[in-house]
């Protein structure tokens, strides 16, 4: 039986990205509740964002790279199957959460978001868009709520998905298409913005305005598009590929992507708005190339704890608000209210850490295993997250 694919050192990557994104929402939380900051108020909501754009690019890049793997081997994209993997991967998380906490708030105490948002959350049009996988246009909508918000970046990369194995069997241009997205996002973004702030020209009022900038900067199929080119980059047999992956292999390229990422995470506004997370993103994926391609493996990405957290980092990255809201609803019925000083503030954040891993963990151990075993029979190619499964 052939051995299973296997690239080392991305769940370390996921785990930093969904930790990241956790620890930045509680901090933003924070704010709202005049807690002790254990993070610089100014950068805690980009944070997390720009966290969450590491997974548009990994996830554009591990769907490609197994898409060219399978077409390799097989000389076509079997669809169907992709959409079904995919489907047994995202569905079954993404509605547990969404209908979970549709109901739960109304009828669970703990789960009572009402202290989180001002909106009602039964409202009939934000329960279709969300069913329908659209979660990013309630956003942009203003329709959607507290602990499904985070669902936005889930729709977008499953519309993601349902065009892009269509464009990897039937297109014989596939790098031109994937860079031609990756020029055209930006673009409209700035378009957009120039008729939200009517600098230029104004096309549409200003709510609709508002939402077409909203939508245009949450879609992030660009950055998926340069996860894309990374995973071509890594498959090419093209002389030029082989010398770029070899300039990559040197141990001073991830310090160097590390060191531009930060600067550009510490200093919003150094790029415009429009362009800066694509620039971002370009960074995410030299180090992910790198983490590729490196004969060894790096150990901060690739041991146990996060070879685990990388297991868990869907859960943790659908469920953190949900711990976020436990927590403040359990506190209030305790009546602890005083987190102004740092041990108090660190309690609190180590109580909604441990509280969302532990629900990812059950999450994934007991409920979304059951899917992912349905999902190896779908599997052209054969690939795994999990280091002990590569032999």
């Amino acid at each position: 039986m052939e051995k299973p694919i296997y690239l080392k050192g991305l769940n370390g990557i996921r785990a930093i990205a969904a930790i990241i994104v956790m620890i930045g929402h509680i901090e933003i939380h924070k704010r709202s509740e005049n807690f002790f900051k254990l993070v610089n108020l100014d950068y805690t909501g980009l944070f997390a964002r720009y966290a969450v754009d590491i997974f548009f690019v990994l996830s554009g890049f591990l769907i490609t790279f197994l898409l060219i793997n399978e077409k390799e081997k097989t000389g076509t994209i079997h669809i169907k199957n992709f959409l079904i993997r995919r489907a047994l991967r995202i569905w079954p998380l993404y509605y547990l959460v969404f209908l979970g906490v549709l109901l739960g708030a109304n009828f669970i105490p703990l789960l009572d978001i009402s202290q989180f948002t001002t909106k009602g959350i039964n409202t009939w049009q934000s329960t279709i868009l969300y069913l329908l996988l659209l979660p990013q246009v309630a956003f942009a909508l203003n329709l959607s709520f507290y602990c499904v918000d985070i669902l936005w970046s889930i729709g977008v990369e499953e519309q993601f998905y349902l065009f892009w194995p269509f464009f990897m069997k039937y297109s014989k241009r596939i790098l031109f298409v994937s860079l031609t997205i990756i020029a055209v996002f930006p673009i409209l973004r700035l378009l957009s913005d120039f008729n939200l702030t009517g600098k230029y020209f104004r096309l549409f009022d200003e709510s609709t305005s508002g939402f077409i900038s909203i939508f245009l900067y949450q879609s992030k199929f660009d950055l998926m598009a340069i996860g894309a080119v990374t995973a071509f980059i890594l498959t090419s047999k093209s002389r030029w590929s082989l010398l770029f992956l070899e300039k990559i292999k040197l141990p001073i390229v991830p310090y160097l992507a590390l060191a531009m990422i930060i600067l550009l995470w510490m200093h919003y506004g150094l790029l415009p708005v429009f362009m800066q997370m694509d620039v971002q993103a370009v960074f995410y994926a030299i180090i992910i190339l790198f983490v590729c391609v490196t004969p060894k493996p790096i150990r901060l990405l690739e041991n146990r704890v996060m070879n685990l957290l990388g297991k868990l980092s869907f859960g943790i990255y659908v469920f953190h608000e949900i711990g976020i809201v436990i927590v403040s609803n359990t506190c209030n019925y305790l009546e602890i209210h005083s987190f102004r000083s740092l041990p108090a503030s660190i309690a609190y954040t180590l109580s909604v850490a441990t509280l969302t891993i532990g629900m990812a963990a059950l999450s994934y151990f007991f409920y979304e295993r059951r899917f992912l075993q349905k999902k190896k029979q779908f599997m052209v190619v054969r690939s795994t997250n999990d280091s002990a499964d590569r032999d």
